[in-house]
């Protein structure tokens, strides 16, 4: 009898049966794509603190992410308040041979969704707020088709506005060399040449104490 029922109880409800086997299908899927991020998250962040803290820790770090390609173009790494990609994390520590692994293994240098966080503006704004002298990772970057006249979003400026307003001007011949365009026009209709000042001029205020930089390095 209770046979009976329940098949009679399947027929009159069969219409609900399978959608919600599809639900807990799906719950069940995202459940274990959740618990898979967090693993993978943890992972990938033990891996940056451990190269942070030291250098010889970066070989390995590489190597992770040479076994997990496809998880470098994935914005999962915390930044603040926003999830980053690892390749933008890699930038924005300036680990030259962990941005040329990355890139060898498919990293996306130009991310259509990133535009607060564009590999190429990334290392040029690491360049100027921790006075780097080697400019290899924009090489690297610009090497793998990165835009070299990417502009930052709230301003416009292209990496030689910047080099200008910041008087980096061994930065400044380094984009000239490589073909950045010197017409572009930041929103107040400026060109990075009207930024630019004689360095003979800067050394006179330096002198002088007079020096000043101009604001912060725009994100």
């Amino acid at each position: 009898m209770g046979n009976v029922l329940s098949i009679e109880f399947y027929f009159e409800n069969h219409e609900y049966i399978g959608p919600f086997l599809i639900f807990c299908a799906f719950c069940l899927y995202a459940w274990n794509s959740l618990t898979t991020f967090k693993e993978e998250n943890a992972k990938m962040t033990e891996a940056f603190e451990r190269t942070e803290v030291s250098h010889h820790s970066l070989e390995v770090t590489t190597r992770f992410f040479t076994n997990n390609p496809g998880i470098i173009n994935v914005p999962v790494i915390r930044h603040g308040n926003e999830l980053i990609t690892p390749f933008a994390k890699a930038c924005y520590l300036y680990l030259i041979p962990l941005i040329r692994a990355m890139i060898a293994d498919g990293a996306d240098v130009n991310p259509p969704n990133q535009s607060r966080h564009i590999p190429f503006l990334i290392c040029v704004s690491v360049i100027l707020l921790r006075n780097i002298k080697d400019f290899s990772a924009l090489d690297a970057l610009l090497e793998a088709g990165s835009d070299i006249n990417v502009t930052y979003p709230r301003t416009n400026w292209t990496a030689l506005h910047m080099a200008a307003i910041y008087k980096r001007y061994d930065l400044y011949d380094f984009l000239l060399s490589r073909g950045i365009d010197v017409e572009a026009a930041d929103l107040d209709g400026k060109t990075a040449g009207m930024y630019y000042t004689d360095p003979e001029e800067d050394e006179k205020e330096v002198a002088s104490g007079d020096s000043q930089l101009n604001g912060p390095v725009p994100n």
